[in-house]
This record gives structure tokens, sequence and C-alpha cells, in this order.
């Protein structure tokens, strides 16, 4: 028990250490490893600092629960966490750049981590982490990522999920970034505000909920991948490449000038509807909302603002808020289609 009264005071870990338990129960004391230790023995932060400002390997093998601050350093320095352990994260646990210098290193994160409602796991401006195997991300607290900083699950296996359940916020203007096979696993409706969410190698989004990309925010996907639920964009959607087809089996709802390719013409194919609340809808080869892509609908379009409409045999097609004639004719099927009107929103393939 770390828990003497006073003003702040340091305990060095300089030693593996097996035992029944460690709690630390002092605003003011500040548990600090100065080698690299193995934790045999449950770890309870209920108030004061568990920091690690300098590079080290952490070996945990029982849990380790943080009620109050962990701080941790990457980037220079960097730590290693591993073990058979877990993290549960109640309080605060900040991952911060290092002052001193910046190779760009990534600290490793190899445990399990929940973060439960009125915990926070956040990457502070720059920082670095990556979640190998055999760890996982759960959170139903916040994740907050900011500028500069990146949260990466790389493509080691066994893949692993980032768990978001019920009332899980994510925030900040920095990057998290799936590898490999490794999922999002929605439990519930979910907002993500972090900068960039970034779906790379063959990773995929999981859960028929509703994952809204919030204004200022990016999905961005460069392999193609099936969403069982629903997206709803608000801010930008964009498929890296012409080979790129995400199918929606849910309801894509579009509240922005916000779906783009960096190429025409990646696939967005919706097994539902489409709807939209943006004020013109330019559909080109190269332009759809103003940004390059090409969309095909198993169901129909729509709009929540003035339309143009028309029926073909097994397909329906809704168009709304036309800006110019050419805008809102769909394809090659139209009789009245201008030359540059070629993206097409078609049926069942």
């Amino acid at each position: 028990m770390i828990d003497a009264a006073g003003a702040n005071y340091t305990v060095n870990l300089n030693m593996s250490v097996t035992a029944s338990g460690i709690v630390v129960d002092h605003t003011n004391a500040v548990l600090r490893p100065t080698a690299n230790v193995t934790v045999n023995a449950p770890v309870e932060l209920r108030t004061g600092r568990f920091e690690i400002p300098v590079s080290q390997s952490l070996t945990l093998n029982r849990p380790l629960v943080n009620h109050d601050r962990l701080r941790w350093v990457t980037r220079y320095n960097t730590f290693n966490l591993q073990g058979s352990g877990r993290v549960e994260n109640l309080g605060l646990w900040e991952l911060y750049k290092d002052p001193l210098n910046d190779f760009g290193y990534e600290s490793i994160v190899g445990v399990p981590v929940n973060v439960p409602a009125g915990g926070k796991l956040l990457l502070s401006t720059n920082a670095l982490v990556v979640f190998t195997q055999p760890s996982s991300l759960t959170v139903a607290g916040e994740l907050e990522i900011q500028q500069g900083a990146r949260l990466r699950l790389d493509g080691s296996a066994p893949a692993r999920d980032l768990t978001l359940l019920p009332g899980s916020q994510l925030s900040g203007a920095g990057t998290l970034r799936l590898e490999g096979a490794n999922r999002i696993a929605l439990e519930g409706s979910i907002t993500s505000g972090i900068g960039l969410l970034e779906m790379s190698g063959s990773s995929s989004i999981s859960g028929a909920f509703t994952l809204t990309v919030a204004s200022g925010s990016t999905l961005r996907f460069d392999h193609s991948s099936t969403i069982p639920g629903s997206i709803t964009v608000e801010g930008t959607l964009t498929l890296t490449s012409p080979s790129v087809v995400v199918t929606i089996n849910g309801r894509l709802t579009l509240n922005a000038a916000a779906c783009s390719t960096t190429q025409a013409p990646s696939v967005l194919r919706l097994a539902s509807s489409l709807t939209t609340a943006a004020r013109s809808m330019a559909l080109r080869r190269r332009t759809w909302l103003g940004l390059p892509c090409h969309c095909r609908s198993a169901g129909s379009v729509s709009p929540k603002h003035r339309q143009r409409r028309w029926q073909k045999p097994d397909r329906t097609v809704t168009l709304a808020n036309s800006s110019s004639p050419s805008h809102g004719r769909a394809g090659a099927d139209h009789p009245t289609r201008s030359k540059r009107a070629r993206t097409s929103f078609i049926g069942p393939s």
C-alpha cells in the first residue's frame, strides 16, 4: 500500500514484483518504473499517478486498474507493455510525445485494454501508439486522438477488435488506423469525431448499427469491404482506388457534400437506400456531391428535398436538389442523358 501523506513523492519500481497486490492511494504519490520490470501482482491506482517518462518494458501479468492518472511517453522514449494481464482504465490514461526529441517511434500496447464509461484514453498532440497482438481495445468511455497523434492497430495475427460500446465518445483531429484483418466492432450506434478513421489492408466494420462520420471527420477505405449496418456522413467518406467496392447493407445518409474518391470510378454499393440532405447533387462520372464518386444502389435514393424521378423495370431512382439541367440524370439508360451525366445508380446486379 502506497498511501503516505505529505508533499509530492515518487516510488521507483526498479525490480520485478511478485505480490498479492500493489495499491497506490494518495494524490501526491507517483509510481514510476526505473528498469524493465515484470509485475506478477494486481496493481490498483486509486489516487495518484503511474508515470513512464523514459523507455521501459513493462510485463504485466495481472490486471492494472486505474482510477486516477496514467501518463506514458511515446515517439522518442517509448514503452512496451506486454504480458498476460490487462488494463482497466476508469480514469485518465494519457499517451504523450516525448518533449526531449522525436524519432517517430511508436509505443507498444500488447495487452487488452478496457475503457469503461467515465474513463478516457487520450493521445495528446503527436503521440504515437500501436496496439499489437494479443491486445484489444474496448471503449465505453472516451477515446481522444489529438492533432498529429495516431493510434494504430497493426496487421499482426491474430486479428483483434476495437469494440465501441453504446455511449462511447470518439474525438480529436488525429488518426485511428486499422490494418490487416482487424475490425471496428460496433455494439451500438456510434459517432466518430476523430479526424481520420483509416481502414486499410482487409480491415472491416462489424455490427448492424449506424456509424456516423461527424462534420470535419473522414472515413477512408483503401480496399473493398462490406458494412453490415448503416453509415451517416456529415463529414467525408473517401474511397482511395478505382478497384475499391464498399457495400453498405443498411442505409447511407449524406448530410453534406461528403463523398469522394481519389480516382473514379470507385463504387459504393447500397443494399438498402440512400438519403441525402445535401444542397446539390452533381451526378457525373467524376463528380458526385461535387467530389469524385461512382455509386450503385440496390434500393432507392430517398432525398429530403425537391426531387427528380424516373422509373425503369426493377429500379427506381430519386434524386434531389439539382442545380443544373444535367444534375439528377442517371447513366446511359436515361433517354435525355447529358454527355456529362455519366454516373449511374443501378439496380441489383
